[in-house]
């Protein structure tokens, strides 16, 4: 039996996105090196939907997808583009710019830098 607070993220704006997460949607599962891409997504979009629906936010082909209620509306159109665009120069894990690449990964495509990128082979 888990206890409800086992679910809290420490990061308030994180949380805030999960509460935004619809019933039965996935919510925000992407590597904390894409979490202030995702932060600064959702706080732009609550600025005019402040009830909007998140249902899916992950890494797909090595960028960022983000899924939600009003991805419809042009103006958050453009901010998840340009988070998605900038989510191929960021390190998924560590948040670094440098030395970032998709390439080597056979089975996985994810954006890592030099440092995290180390693939494992299974």
């Amino acid at each position: 039996m888990s206890d409800e607070n086992d679910n809290i993220h420490p990061d308030p704006v994180i949380q805030d996105i999960h509460d935004h997460t619809g019933r039965g949607w996935y919510g925000c599962v992407v590597g904390e090196g894409w979490h202030s891409i995702v932060k600064d997504v959702h706080t732009q979009i609550l600025a005019k939907f402040p009830d909007y629906e998140v249902w899916q936010i992950k890494e797909k082909f090595g960028g960022l997808r983000y899924y939600c209620s009003v991805d419809g509306d042009e103006d958050v159109q453009a901010v998840i583009c340009k988070a998605e665009e900038l989510s191929w120069q960021t390190c998924e894990d560590c948040g670094s710019t440098e030395n970032v690449t998709t390439a080597g990964r056979p089975y996985w495509v994810r954006t890592l830098c030099e440092n995290c990128g180390t693939p494992n082979v299974v």
